[in-house]
């Protein structure tokens, strides 16, 4: 037993040198790195900002009060429903490339107030997202200007038009009712989409040569529902009035999938009617109208309509392409031409 002992212990300090052998090696290795020079820690100037400002947050400018004139390019949004007061606009834009957010709230104007929101001669304008009512003219009278874009807009009771656009305008998602000077009013080369115009008291939708209609609903306007100049598409509208024309095209346009219903019995309203030439008439449905579709010049084509209980189904002058119209429904059935249009007491 002594003898075992004693070999026991003999070998505890071989142990002990490996052990610091193994530490002196890893030292030997990680002390050289620690040794070497790590630079200055003095920063080389002022810490800059690591915050972005409140203009990189949000860079847009808020709208608190009116009256305001706009009149540097930019992005602006409302804060809270905003009044005007007589005798001037609510907002005046002079400048170039704005953008107002009305950020789902309303300018509300007084009698006599002016516009809702307007300017004159200038390009590139948005305005989305809220009401315009109660102005002592136009909602929004951008007539004057180029390019500008509205969407989703309210315009009610309004003593001018609701919304006006000039050339190339864009009128989006919008409501237009109850306004004194009608519903939409824009230029040339304009986009109407998915609106609706009603109560108005003049005409609901107008639009000057090289437009298109699309999408759109017209209800009991005080003058014709959509008047287009020419050159221009009208498509896939629904269109109704009590006493007044349905849609009026002038020159080329294109008026096609339309349905036009009760426009009163007068004897100059018609549901669709067409002044002038070169113009395609196409499976449109007309019904309740003292004239379903009247066609005043030549050199129309007038094809696969349907017309329901008007005083006069079709009204069309001499040198039209029109085709067949067939009045009974065993005719129908054993026509051969697919163009006819249909006439039904």
């Amino acid at each position: 037993m002594l003898l075992s002992t004693q070999s026991s212990t003999q070998k505890l300090p071989m142990k002990k040198t490996i052990i610091t052998f193994k530490l002196a090696a890893l030292l030997s290795c990680a002390v050289p790195s620690l040794l070497l020079a790590q630079g200055s820690l003095a920063p080389s100037g002022v810490p800059g900002p690591t915050m972005k400002t409140l203009t990189q947050v949000e860079p847009r400018t808020p709208i608190s009060s009116l009256p305001l004139v706009i009149s540097n390019s930019g992005s602006y949004y409302l804060t809270a429903n905003l009044t005007g007061i007589v005798g001037t606009n609510g907002i005046t834009i002079t400048a170039d490339n704005v953008t107002i957010d009305l950020n789902g709230f309303a300018l509300n104007g007084v009698p006599g107030s002016s516009n809702g929101i307007a300017s004159t001669s200038v390009a590139n304008i948005s305005i989305y997202n809220g009401t315009v009512r109660n102005w002592g003219a136009a909602g929004i009278n951008l007539g004057s200007c180029t390019r500008t874009f509205m969407k989703e807009l309210r315009a009610e009771s309004n003593a001018g038009v609701g919304l006006a656009g000039g050339t190339e305008a864009q009128v989006i998602d919008c409501l237009s009712a109850l306004n004194s000077g009608g519903g939409i009013s824009c230029g040339s080369l304009a986009l109407v989409r998915n609106s609706t115009c009603r109560n108005n008291s003049a005409t609901g939708i107008t639009v000057q040569f090289f437009s298109t209609v699309i999408g759109c609903v017209t209800y009991v306007n005080g003058a014709t529902e959509i008047n287009v100049s020419g050159n221009s598409n009208i498509q896939d509208c629904i269109v109704s009035s009590q006493s007044q024309n349905g849609i009026v095209v002038g020159n080329g346009c294109i008026v096609t999938g339309n349905n036009c219903s009760g426009n009163g019995p007068g004897a100059a309203v018609t549901a669709i009617r067409a002044t002038g030439g070169y113009n395609r008439i196409e499976a449109n449905s007309v019904s309740s109208a003292n004239r379903g579709i009247k066609v005043d010049s030549a050199s129309n084509v007038i094809i696969k309509n349907n017309a329901i209980s008007n005083g006069t189904n079709y009204v069309i002058v001499a040198g039209n392409f029109t085709g067949t119209i067939v009045a009974t429904e065993a005719a129908m059935n054993t026509a051969t031409n697919a163009n006819v249009n249909i006439s039904v007491p």
